[in-house]
């Protein structure tokens, strides 16, 4: 833990807790151009602004407890994993909630794949929608662009106050929004979310949080083919039906992510590149997968496809970046790099 508490340059912890304020809700929400009140770019501004301490703050957060215990990309992925679980259940209570006037096709996604109260589309669509895109895809960006701050913290304690404070005010503002539909759970269906998700934290602190040995011999693979992966697993996991079949699909493609990046990250020769590569294709796949969505209401035909025409221009931009900051050899060891996903 020695240069782990070292926190990074100042100019790279602004600019990389910046990044992942504002990237966190662009990647979580706003790719998809399916929220209302998104009508101008005012709009799609207020709405950045406000999810950010709670989407980027929980990204930070999460990055900065794997930091300082030592945890590898399987901890941090497990701890997006209870982030999820609880944005689902109890910030703004979707997976309890049977009807939202807000969204067309609610219905459908609550009513088609019903186990008791739950909708099991929602849980596999959403909790993994945060897993990937509100922590994983955020970090993992950010990071590559950031290489001087990989391995250390950006925030002090009062940043880490901060950031707490913010995020579970944004947080209790969502979970008493009227408009939001209203949530009906049992003291039970509580009790099962809080058990999911100390199971998850305790994961994460266990063992299986930490970061797996390299295997000599393995090939990472080219970056251009890792990228194209990423693409079609997040295209085809957008594009599932609302259907048991869907949800079918759904755990296959993400037990194939899995599969994929947990093989090839253990290759000695496995870089940031490759990382970003497959990230990126991730996030360039739901870019697009954003021009299918179903317009929103109080929004028009124009300003939603306005909106997936500047994300997809925001997007390449920021590929054509990553090629740029991820030229480097090899990464650094793996005793010394944190933020590798094979740590």
């Amino acid at each position: 833990m020695g240069t782990a508490q070292d926190r990074a340059p100042r100019r790279t912890r602004v600019v990389g807790v910046i990044a992942l304020l504002l990237g966190a809700p662009v990647f979580a929400e706003l790719l998809q151009t399916y929220l209302p009140n998104t009508q101008t770019a005012l709009d799609v501004l207020l709405v950045l602004v406000f999810l950010a301490p709670l989407y980027g703050g929980a990204a930070l957060l999460i990055r900065e407890v794997a930091l300082r215990t030592g945890r590898g990309w399987p901890g941090r992925l497990l701890l997006a994993a209870a982030f999820g679980a609880l944005m689902a259940r109890f910030v703004d209570g979707s997976l309890l909630t049977p009807v939202n006037p807000q969204i067309d096709y609610w219905d459908d996604i609550m009513s088609s794949t019903r186990i008791g109260r739950f909708s099991a589309y929602a849980a596999i669509s959403w909790v993994t929608g945060h897993v990937v895109m509100s922590v994983g895809a955020p970090l993992v960006l950010v990071e590559a662009l950031l290489p001087d701050g990989r391995t250390r913290p950006w925030l002090g304690r009062v940043g880490l106050v901060v950031v707490v404070a913010l995020g579970a005010g944004v947080a209790l503002l969502i979970h008493n929004d009227p408009d939001g539909g209203a949530v009906r759970a049992t003291a039970l269906d509580y009790l099962v979310c809080v058990v999911v998700i100390l199971v998850l934290i305790a994961a994460a602190m266990s063992p299986l949080g930490r970061s797996s040995t390299s295997v000599e011999g393995r090939r990472a693979g080219r970056p251009l083919l890792l990228g194209l992966a990423g693409f079609g697993l997040m295209a085809g996991f957008d594009m599932v039906p609302i259907s048991w079949v869907g949800v079918l699909l759904a755990g296959l493609l993400v037990a194939a992510a899995v599969s994929l990046v947990a093989a090839r990250s253990r290759s000695p020769q496995w870089t940031w590149r490759h990382l970003a590569a497959f990230t990126f294709g991730a996030v360039l796949a739901r870019t697009c997968t954003g021009f299918f969505a179903p317009v929103p209401q109080g929004v028009d035909l124009g300003a939603k496809l306005a909106q997936n025409v500047v994300f997809l221009l925001v997007v390449l931009g920021l590929g054509a970046l990553l090629w740029v900051r991820t030229r480097e050899p090899v990464l650094t060891s793996r005793r010394d790099d944190a933020s590798t996903v094979s740590r």
